[in-house]
Parts: structure tokens; C-alpha cells; sequence
């Protein structure tokens, strides 16, 4: 093993933004890159993305993103928005799909990713960061588990005036839901504690009661309806488990809070 390769071994699964703010503590580079294990990045990847943040145009941002695609070539469109409460009200009612231009999704479904340009957010799979400024918006919040805390992470950088990078010549393959793809329920259950707590961090606390309720008494029942429709019982006995697991983590959450209270 190269020397200068460390690999750190947890004991328990601590979470995503936990394990990479271990991880990032124990290097020194001026550049940060937090790749997913479900990517392959062909030979030139990351010398491509570290020569365009080092170049006179790069110098100007805080991160970058890169076109990813799956095993068929096709362009998976992972640049998002930073959610408000239009965004979190169409995520929890269905009405995203429905409406997009009134509700707009946090994808942003209507870039088609062939085109380099400035961007709120750039998925986590493939994530550039400047250390300065990874350091000094304090790095990850270790609250989040997993999902959203890269747009947690993403919100901070610019509300600090940073700027993001979308950069389709430089590319590599994600296959998408990789590391959990076999525990569907579960990440249903993360994908949600996740967006709850952007909401409950980022949004007015009115705005975030509103997003909050919908999810708790809308979003189970269009998860249902949608799962039967497109995946039959099966599926809806997924989203079943995943919305248990969501109600079961919450109340353990609200536990854990009145007794440190």
C-alpha cells in the first residue's frame, strides 16, 4: 500500500458526513474530494477536476462537480436546488411531478447536464471542495446520518458567497443507490429523517412545522399509492418498512432530546 494512503476503520457505521469529517481531519491537501464507493473514475478524472479548481476560472469557486453516468452511458442528472418550502411541500405531497414549475423538485430535472455551469448543489458521489472553505464553514453537521447533509454542506458554502461548478467534460461512472440498493427500506427511512432536518434547520420554524406535518400525514400515503402503482406489493411493502423505520428513528430522536433537556 502506498504510504501515503491512510485507511481508517470504523467500528460501527457512524454515518456519511461523521465518517468524511474523520477522514478530512487527517489530511492536509488544499483540495478535498469526497468520492462514493459506487463510482469508477476513469484515468484522468481527478487530475481534470483539481487543474480546473487550481486554473485562473476555477480559482473563482469554492467546489465542482462532474458528470456522472450509469453502465449505459446515459447522463444521470444529479445537480440540485437548495430546497425552500415550495420545493420540501412538493417532495412530501407528489406535487413535484405533478406541478414542477409551481413546486419545483430539488433535482434539477430541466438541466440536461451536457453544459458547464454555476449550480446550487453537486451530488456528494463526486464532490471537489476547497479545505479552506470546507474548514470554515465547519465541515459536514454531523447530525444528519445520510441524504442531505452534502446539501446541508452545500447551503453553508454559499451562504458564505461560495460558489459551485458543474463540469460535464469531466466525467466517471456512478451506478446510483449503490451502497444501498439492498437496503431499500432503510434509506427510504434516512432519505426522509434527512430532509426533515434541512427543513427544521434551514426554514422558519412555521414553515418547517407545514413541512413537517405533510410528511407525516400526506407523504406515507402518496409513497403507498405510488409504490402499488409501480412496484405492486412488494414495493409497497418497502416503502411500508421504510416509513416504520422513519416513525421509529423520530421517536427515538424527540426520546433522546427531552432527557438531554
Amino acid at each position: 500500500m502506498d504510504d501515503r494512503i491512510v485507511v481508517i476503520k470504523n467500528t460501527e457505521n457512524v454515518g456519511f458526513g461523521t465518517a468524511c469529517n474523520t477522514g478530512t481531519r487527517l489530511g492536509s491537501g488544499e483540495l478535498i474530494l469526497l468520492l462514493n464507493p459506487d463510482t469508477r473514475v476513469e484515468s484522468d478524472t481527478i487530475s481534470r477536476a483539481v487543474a480546473f479548481l487550481n486554473s485562473t476560472e476555477g480559482k473563482a469557486y469554492a467546489a465542482c462537480g462532474i458528470k456522472l453516468h450509469d453502465e449505459n452511458d446515459k447522463v444521470q442528472r444529479h445537480c440540485a436546488r437548495i430546497p425552500d418550502l415550495r420545493t420540501l411541500i412538493g417532495e412530501a405531497t407528489g406535487l413535484s411531478s405533478l406541478v414542477p414549475r409551481i413546486f419545483p423538485p430539488i433535482i434539477m430535472a430541466e438541466f440536461d447536464h451536457l453544459t458547464s455551469r454555476d449550480v446550487p448543489h453537486v451530488i456528494g458521489a463526486f464532490y471537489m471542495v476547497r479545505r479552506s472553505v470546507f474548514e470554515a464553514v465547519g465541515g459536514f453537521d454531523e447530525d444528519f446520518f445520510v441524504y442531505f447533509e452534502d446539501l446541508d454542506l452545500s447551503k453553508r458554502i454559499q451562504d458564505t458567497g461560495g460558489r459551485i461548478r458543474y463540469r460535464p467534460e469531466i466525467q466517471c461512472f456512478h451506478k446510483g443507490g449503490g451502497t444501498s440498493e439492498n437496503i431499500k427500506a432503510q434509506r427510504l427511512a434516512y432519505s426522509m429523517e434527512g430532509r426533515l432536518r434541512f427543513a427544521q434547520k434551514h426554514l422558519p420554524k412555521w414553515q418547517s412545522k407545514i413541512v413537517k406535518v405533510l410528511m407525516i400525514t400526506v407523504e406515507p400515503w402518496v409513497r403507498r399509492v405510488h409504490a402499488l402503482a409501480t412496484l405492486g406489493l412488494c414495493g409497497a411493502s418497502e416503502v411500508n418498512k421504510g416509513l416504520k423505520i422513519f416513525r421509529q428513528r423520530r421517536g427515538a430522536q424527540s426520546s433522546a432530546n427531552r432527557c438531554t433537556q
